[in-house]
């Protein structure tokens, strides 16, 4: 064999191994493009689903205001908030739930501090007017 003929085999060669280097490439393009549509898509459901659960989660309870917020603010009154996290019977559950979650918040816009408080919901209480079912426990006055 002459210089020239293996000149011509050896670019045929390392053309061959570059052909299947692109090849190899396009493929590992295309699973990365797949790998960020797929996340994309689950990212979205989790946004989606997020966004659901926050606008359905508040329900105002109808108790008329006796009060106005902004007015207490403006005259720099401390003001108190009980947050009830409420189990609603989620998972085919048809009773009222239970009281999960009680905090008393407290705002004091003197001192421009806020605190909170978190009450142990299994804490034992006498419940007004229900005596035969007292002491019971904090979580069981909602329902």
């Amino acid at each position: 064999m002459d210089s020239e003929e293996l000149q011509h085999r050896s670019s045929q060669h390392h053309h061959h191994h570059h052909h299947h280097r692109r090849r190899w490439l396009r493929w590992l393009w295309i699973l990365v493009g797949l790998v960020v549509v797929v996340a994309l898509f689950f990212a979205g459901m989790a946004w989606r689903n997020v966004r659901v659960a926050t606008n359905s989660m508040y329900s105002p309870s109808g108790a008329v205001k006796s009060r106005n917020l902004s007015k207490l603010l403006a005259a720099k009154k401390p003001i108190n908030i009980l947050l009830l996290g409420t189990d609603t019977g989620a998972l085919g559950r048809s009773y009222k739930g239970r009281t999960d979650t009680i905090m008393m918040m407290s705002v004091n816009p003197q001192t421009k501090k806020t605190t909170i408080v978190s009450i142990p919901r299994d804490m034992e209480v006498t419940l007004p007017d229900y005596s035969d079912e007292s002491p019971a426990k904090l979580n069981a006055a909602y329902t």
